[in-house]
């Protein structure tokens, strides 16, 4: 397996198979659309830093005014790249294995990210307060501890007191099944966002569902499942046969 990408995950006790971060699911997703072989590697929160400035990956942000090194990261063995960020690493296998379907074509590159920053960012991703401290609970205790004090900064209060009364949770439940019923009924009756075939966009739309689906109270994810149904249902089937974890 050494020849073979190496793809840097962070665990999770939420399910089985332990893969439970939106952002990381992307790039699961799309290695597994593509038929891409990869190996797991599993970094703890606290252990993220150190582990990709020895990999000689680059950050991805700033936090505070240092660095920040963030997940997913790939290290690709064929050509020696190593490669953060979930667009830049489709773009990267877009490039690099072109026999594969492209995620991310270039006739459709700009709008889907577009969409991504606007429509995702701004509609898709608000509501996810909801699972903040579901996330939090399911992690490891090191990480858990990291993930419940950096957010806390962020959020500019605990983890826990996040979407924590019933009446916001459902008010945000409700907000994102409207943002995924209009999705929907701009998708038509076709499967996927870019028509027969799947794209990037696609994937991000997946990874969230995905993050909702692991670490939420079960009967919220039945209810939003329930609620997009019509619209969603080929794709969700669809999206569980990439929903697998290599050994």
């Amino acid at each position: 397996m050494s020849n073979v990408i190496t793809f840097y995950d962070i665990p999770g006790n939420a399910s089985a198979d332990v893969a439970w971060s939106p952002n990381t699911w992307r790039i699961r997703y799309a290695l597994h659309i593509k038929g891409i072989a990869y190996r797991t590697v599993w970094l703890e929160y606290p252990d993220i830093e150190q582990a990709m400035k020895k990999l000689g990956a680059q950050p991805t942000d700033t936090r505070d005014g240092e660095p920040l090194y963030t997940l997913p990261v790939i290290h690709d063995p064929a050509t020696g790249a190593i490669v953060a960020d979930s667009l830049p690493i489709t773009l990267y296998l877009d490039e690099k294995y072109p026999d594969t379907l492209q995620l991310l074509p270039p006739a459709s590159r700009a709008l889907q990210i577009a969409f991504i920053n606007t429509y995702v960012g701004a509609v898709l991703m608000a509501p996810m307060s909801l699972v903040l401290e579901g996330s939090a609970k399911q992690l490891n205790p090191r990480s858990e501890e990291y993930f419940r004090r950096t957010r806390a900064k962020m959020y500019g209060k605990p983890v826990a007191e996040i979407a924590s009364a019933a009446e916001e949770r459902d008010t945000l439940l409700k907000q994102l099944i409207d943002g995924m019923v209009q999705l929907g009924g701009w998708k038509g009756e076709l499967p996927f966002l870019g028509g027969n075939t799947v794209s990037y966009a696609d994937v991000v739309v997946a990874a969230n569902l995905k993050w909702l689906a692991v670490v939420s109270d079960k009967s919220e994810w039945e209810r939003v499942r329930g609620a997009i149904a019509g619209e969603w249902g080929v794709f969700l089937k669809a999206f569980s046969g990439w929903d697998v974890i290599p050994a």
